[in-house]
């Protein structure tokens, strides 16, 4: 019986891992997924995460690009693909929301510092499902984990975020 919940369990939490959104492009296909497990790359890759494998292949870069070809394509594919970059999974508490508010779900700070610093990409979309940009989404976490281990974590992602150009929906 309790082999048959865990098989149950890692089936039910798998079908939240899928973007939600129908991609033409098929390098986002479990984006999701490699940022809600922190999917580490294979020895020998020049990326640490899988993650950043997908948006960079999906940003068509190259070796031979430059830091800031990589950074304006990679800027150019996620405004193109904004709408594409949400995910939908059992362990997130927006339905449909943005990446960028699950990998502060899940505390994937590395990926908060590719978005924001190496990338530098918009994060002032406003998600359909619960209204709010990603600042937002960071706002509201802080003032329910207030008192928590998570709270200074919380407030080091809206500096980040900040600093980034992220603004609250009711500033855009």
């Amino acid at each position: 019986m309790q082999n048959l919940f865990l098989i149950l369990a890692f089936l039910l939490a798998g079908i939240g891992y899928a973007q939600t959104e129908n991609n033409s492009e098929p390098n986002l296909d479990g984006l999701c997924a490699k940022v809600y497990t922190a999917q580490e790359e294979d020895e020998g890759s020049p990326n640490i995460y899988t993650y950043q494998t997908k948006i960079l292949s999906a940003a068509r870069v190259s070796s031979s690009d430059t830091e800031d070809e990589v950074k304006k394509k990679v800027q150019k594919f996620w405004k193109k693909n904004e709408e594409k970059l949400i995910c939908d999974n059992l362990g997130f508490n927006v339905p449909k929301g943005s990446i960028v508010k699950l990998a502060v779900a899940r505390r994937f700070e590395d990926f908060i510092d590719d978005v924001t610093e190496t990338w530098n990409v918009d994060l002032n979309k406003v998600d359909k499902s619960d209204n709010k940009t990603v600042l937002d989404y960071v706002h509201y976490e802080m003032e329910i984990r207030k008192g928590t281990p998570h709270e200074p974590v919380l407030q080091r992602y809206y500096k980040k975020l900040r600093a980034a150009g992220a603004k609250y929906k009711s500033e855009l």
